[in-house]
């Protein structure tokens, strides 16, 4: 199981669904000591998020994971929920998992 404890969250600021969702996420998954912030709060991450058009995850050592990804990363580190990570990690599953963010993404009416 990872450790959560270096996770950072960062979230669509001006989208009051993408924060709900980010806390409820946090919440299901048991990930009580992440941190959420929103996307606005770092130019560099701002910039990341918008080149992806995704929220993002950023772990201790700095690296940034995306979308479906991104959700994968906060399952690996929970501390009920990390044993599924591996299979979301499939290929096909992944795929699936990228194209539903997508949708939901590119449907949203907050975007930044």
């Amino acid at each position: 199981m990872a450790s959560n404890q270096y996770q950072i969250i960062y979230y669509d600021g001006k989208c009051a669904f993408c924060e709900k969702y980010v806390r409820l996420l946090c919440t299901l998954l048991f990930l009580r000591s992440a941190r959420m912030l929103p996307i606005q709060s770092d130019p560099s991450v701002y910039a990341d998020a918008n080149r992806h058009n995704s929220w993002l995850v950023e772990d201790g050592y700095g690296n940034r994971s995306f979308g479906f990804a991104a959700g994968v990363v906060l399952v690996a580190c929970s501390p009920i929920f990390f044993w599924t990570a591996p299979l979301l990690r499939v290929p096909l599953v992944s795929s699936w998992g990228e194209h539903l963010y997508r949708a939901v993404a590119n449907r949203r009416t907050c975007a930044a």
